[in-house]
């Protein structure tokens, strides 16, 4: 889920911080820490489960940089408010938030909750593609995901008059709805259940209907961003636009072993 902190919480005012104050921890001073509860105990157990030795090179080493930027955060003196998604901020020159802000969370079950689909869907689709592909991959959809939420929070923006411009979204799950995408192809008419849900729903629209879901459910999270995911994973189908995902198919940049893909390679 992408959680959006906001206009008070960005800018300042009653019951939110000032611009630039860390999320979970404190700026300057002696950094506060952050304890291990029940969301890591809950991710934990399901990697103990699966086992390390199961879960592909990106996937693993994805899960480790989140969860280690989630509790080395304020030891590292690094504030969410600095590196989460603001479309104002990013188009007066603040290009690298369209990076960082997958990397940071807000709380621990944020944190847990996206690892958890990461941990599923990287198992998977770097089977498929090979570790080089998907890193790449992941790449480039961290910059379209949150590339495609600047211009949706514009559009909305123009069309609803609402202030949601100032929003700052943080998390991975733009990335993930965006994975969904990729993975529904594989099988696009199979029939999945989706909690809360009384009925199956086909693949190719699972990630809509998770949208629609998840707004409804926890109206904080940042639709548009997880918008910007769906319509990144969509690119990775148009024609205009996969040869960006296969840009690194045939260059030997990192040596993986690729025994994780079926056939090598």
């Amino acid at each position: 889920i992408s959680r959006s902190i906001n206009d008070r919480e960005m800018f300042g005012g009653r019951g939110g911080m000032p611009y630039g104050g860390a999320v979970g921890g404190r700026r300057g001073g002696r950094p506060g820490g952050r304890r291990v509860g029940f969301g890591a105990l809950m991710l934990f157990s399901q990697v103990a489960r699966v086992g390390l030795e199961n879960i592909p090179p990106v996937t693993l080493a994805l899960g480790a940089a989140n969860i280690a930027l989630y509790y080395f955060q304020p030891e590292l003196g690094l504030a969410t408010t600095d590196m989460c998604m603001s479309t104002p901020l990013v188009l007066q020159g603040q290009w690298t938030r369209l990076f960082t802000a997958a990397f940071f969370h807000l709380h621990e079950m944020h944190l847990a909750y996206n690892m958890l689909s990461l941990l599923y869907k990287g198992r998977l689709l770097e089977t498929l593609m090979g570790s080089k592909r998907f890193l790449w991959t992941t790449i480039v959809l961290v910059l379209a995901s949150n590339a495609f939420t600047m211009l949706a929070t514009l559009a909305y923006w123009r069309v609803m008059n609402e202030p949601v411009q100032h929003q700052c979204a943080a998390g991975f799950s733009g990335v993930l709805f965006a994975l969904k995408v990729i993975l529904s192809r594989v099988n696009p008419e199979q029939l999945q259940r989706i909690a809360y849900l009384p009925f199956l729903v086909r693949a190719k629209y699972v990630a809509w209907v998770e949208l629609a879901l998840i707004q409804l459910l926890i109206p904080q999270s940042s639709w548009l961003g997880h918008l910007g995911g769906i319509l990144a994973g969509l690119t990775y189908f148009l024609p205009q636009t996969h040869w960006i995902y296969t840009l690194l198919d045939n260059v030997d940049l990192i040596s993986f072993d690729d025994n994780h893909r079926p056939g090598g390679g």
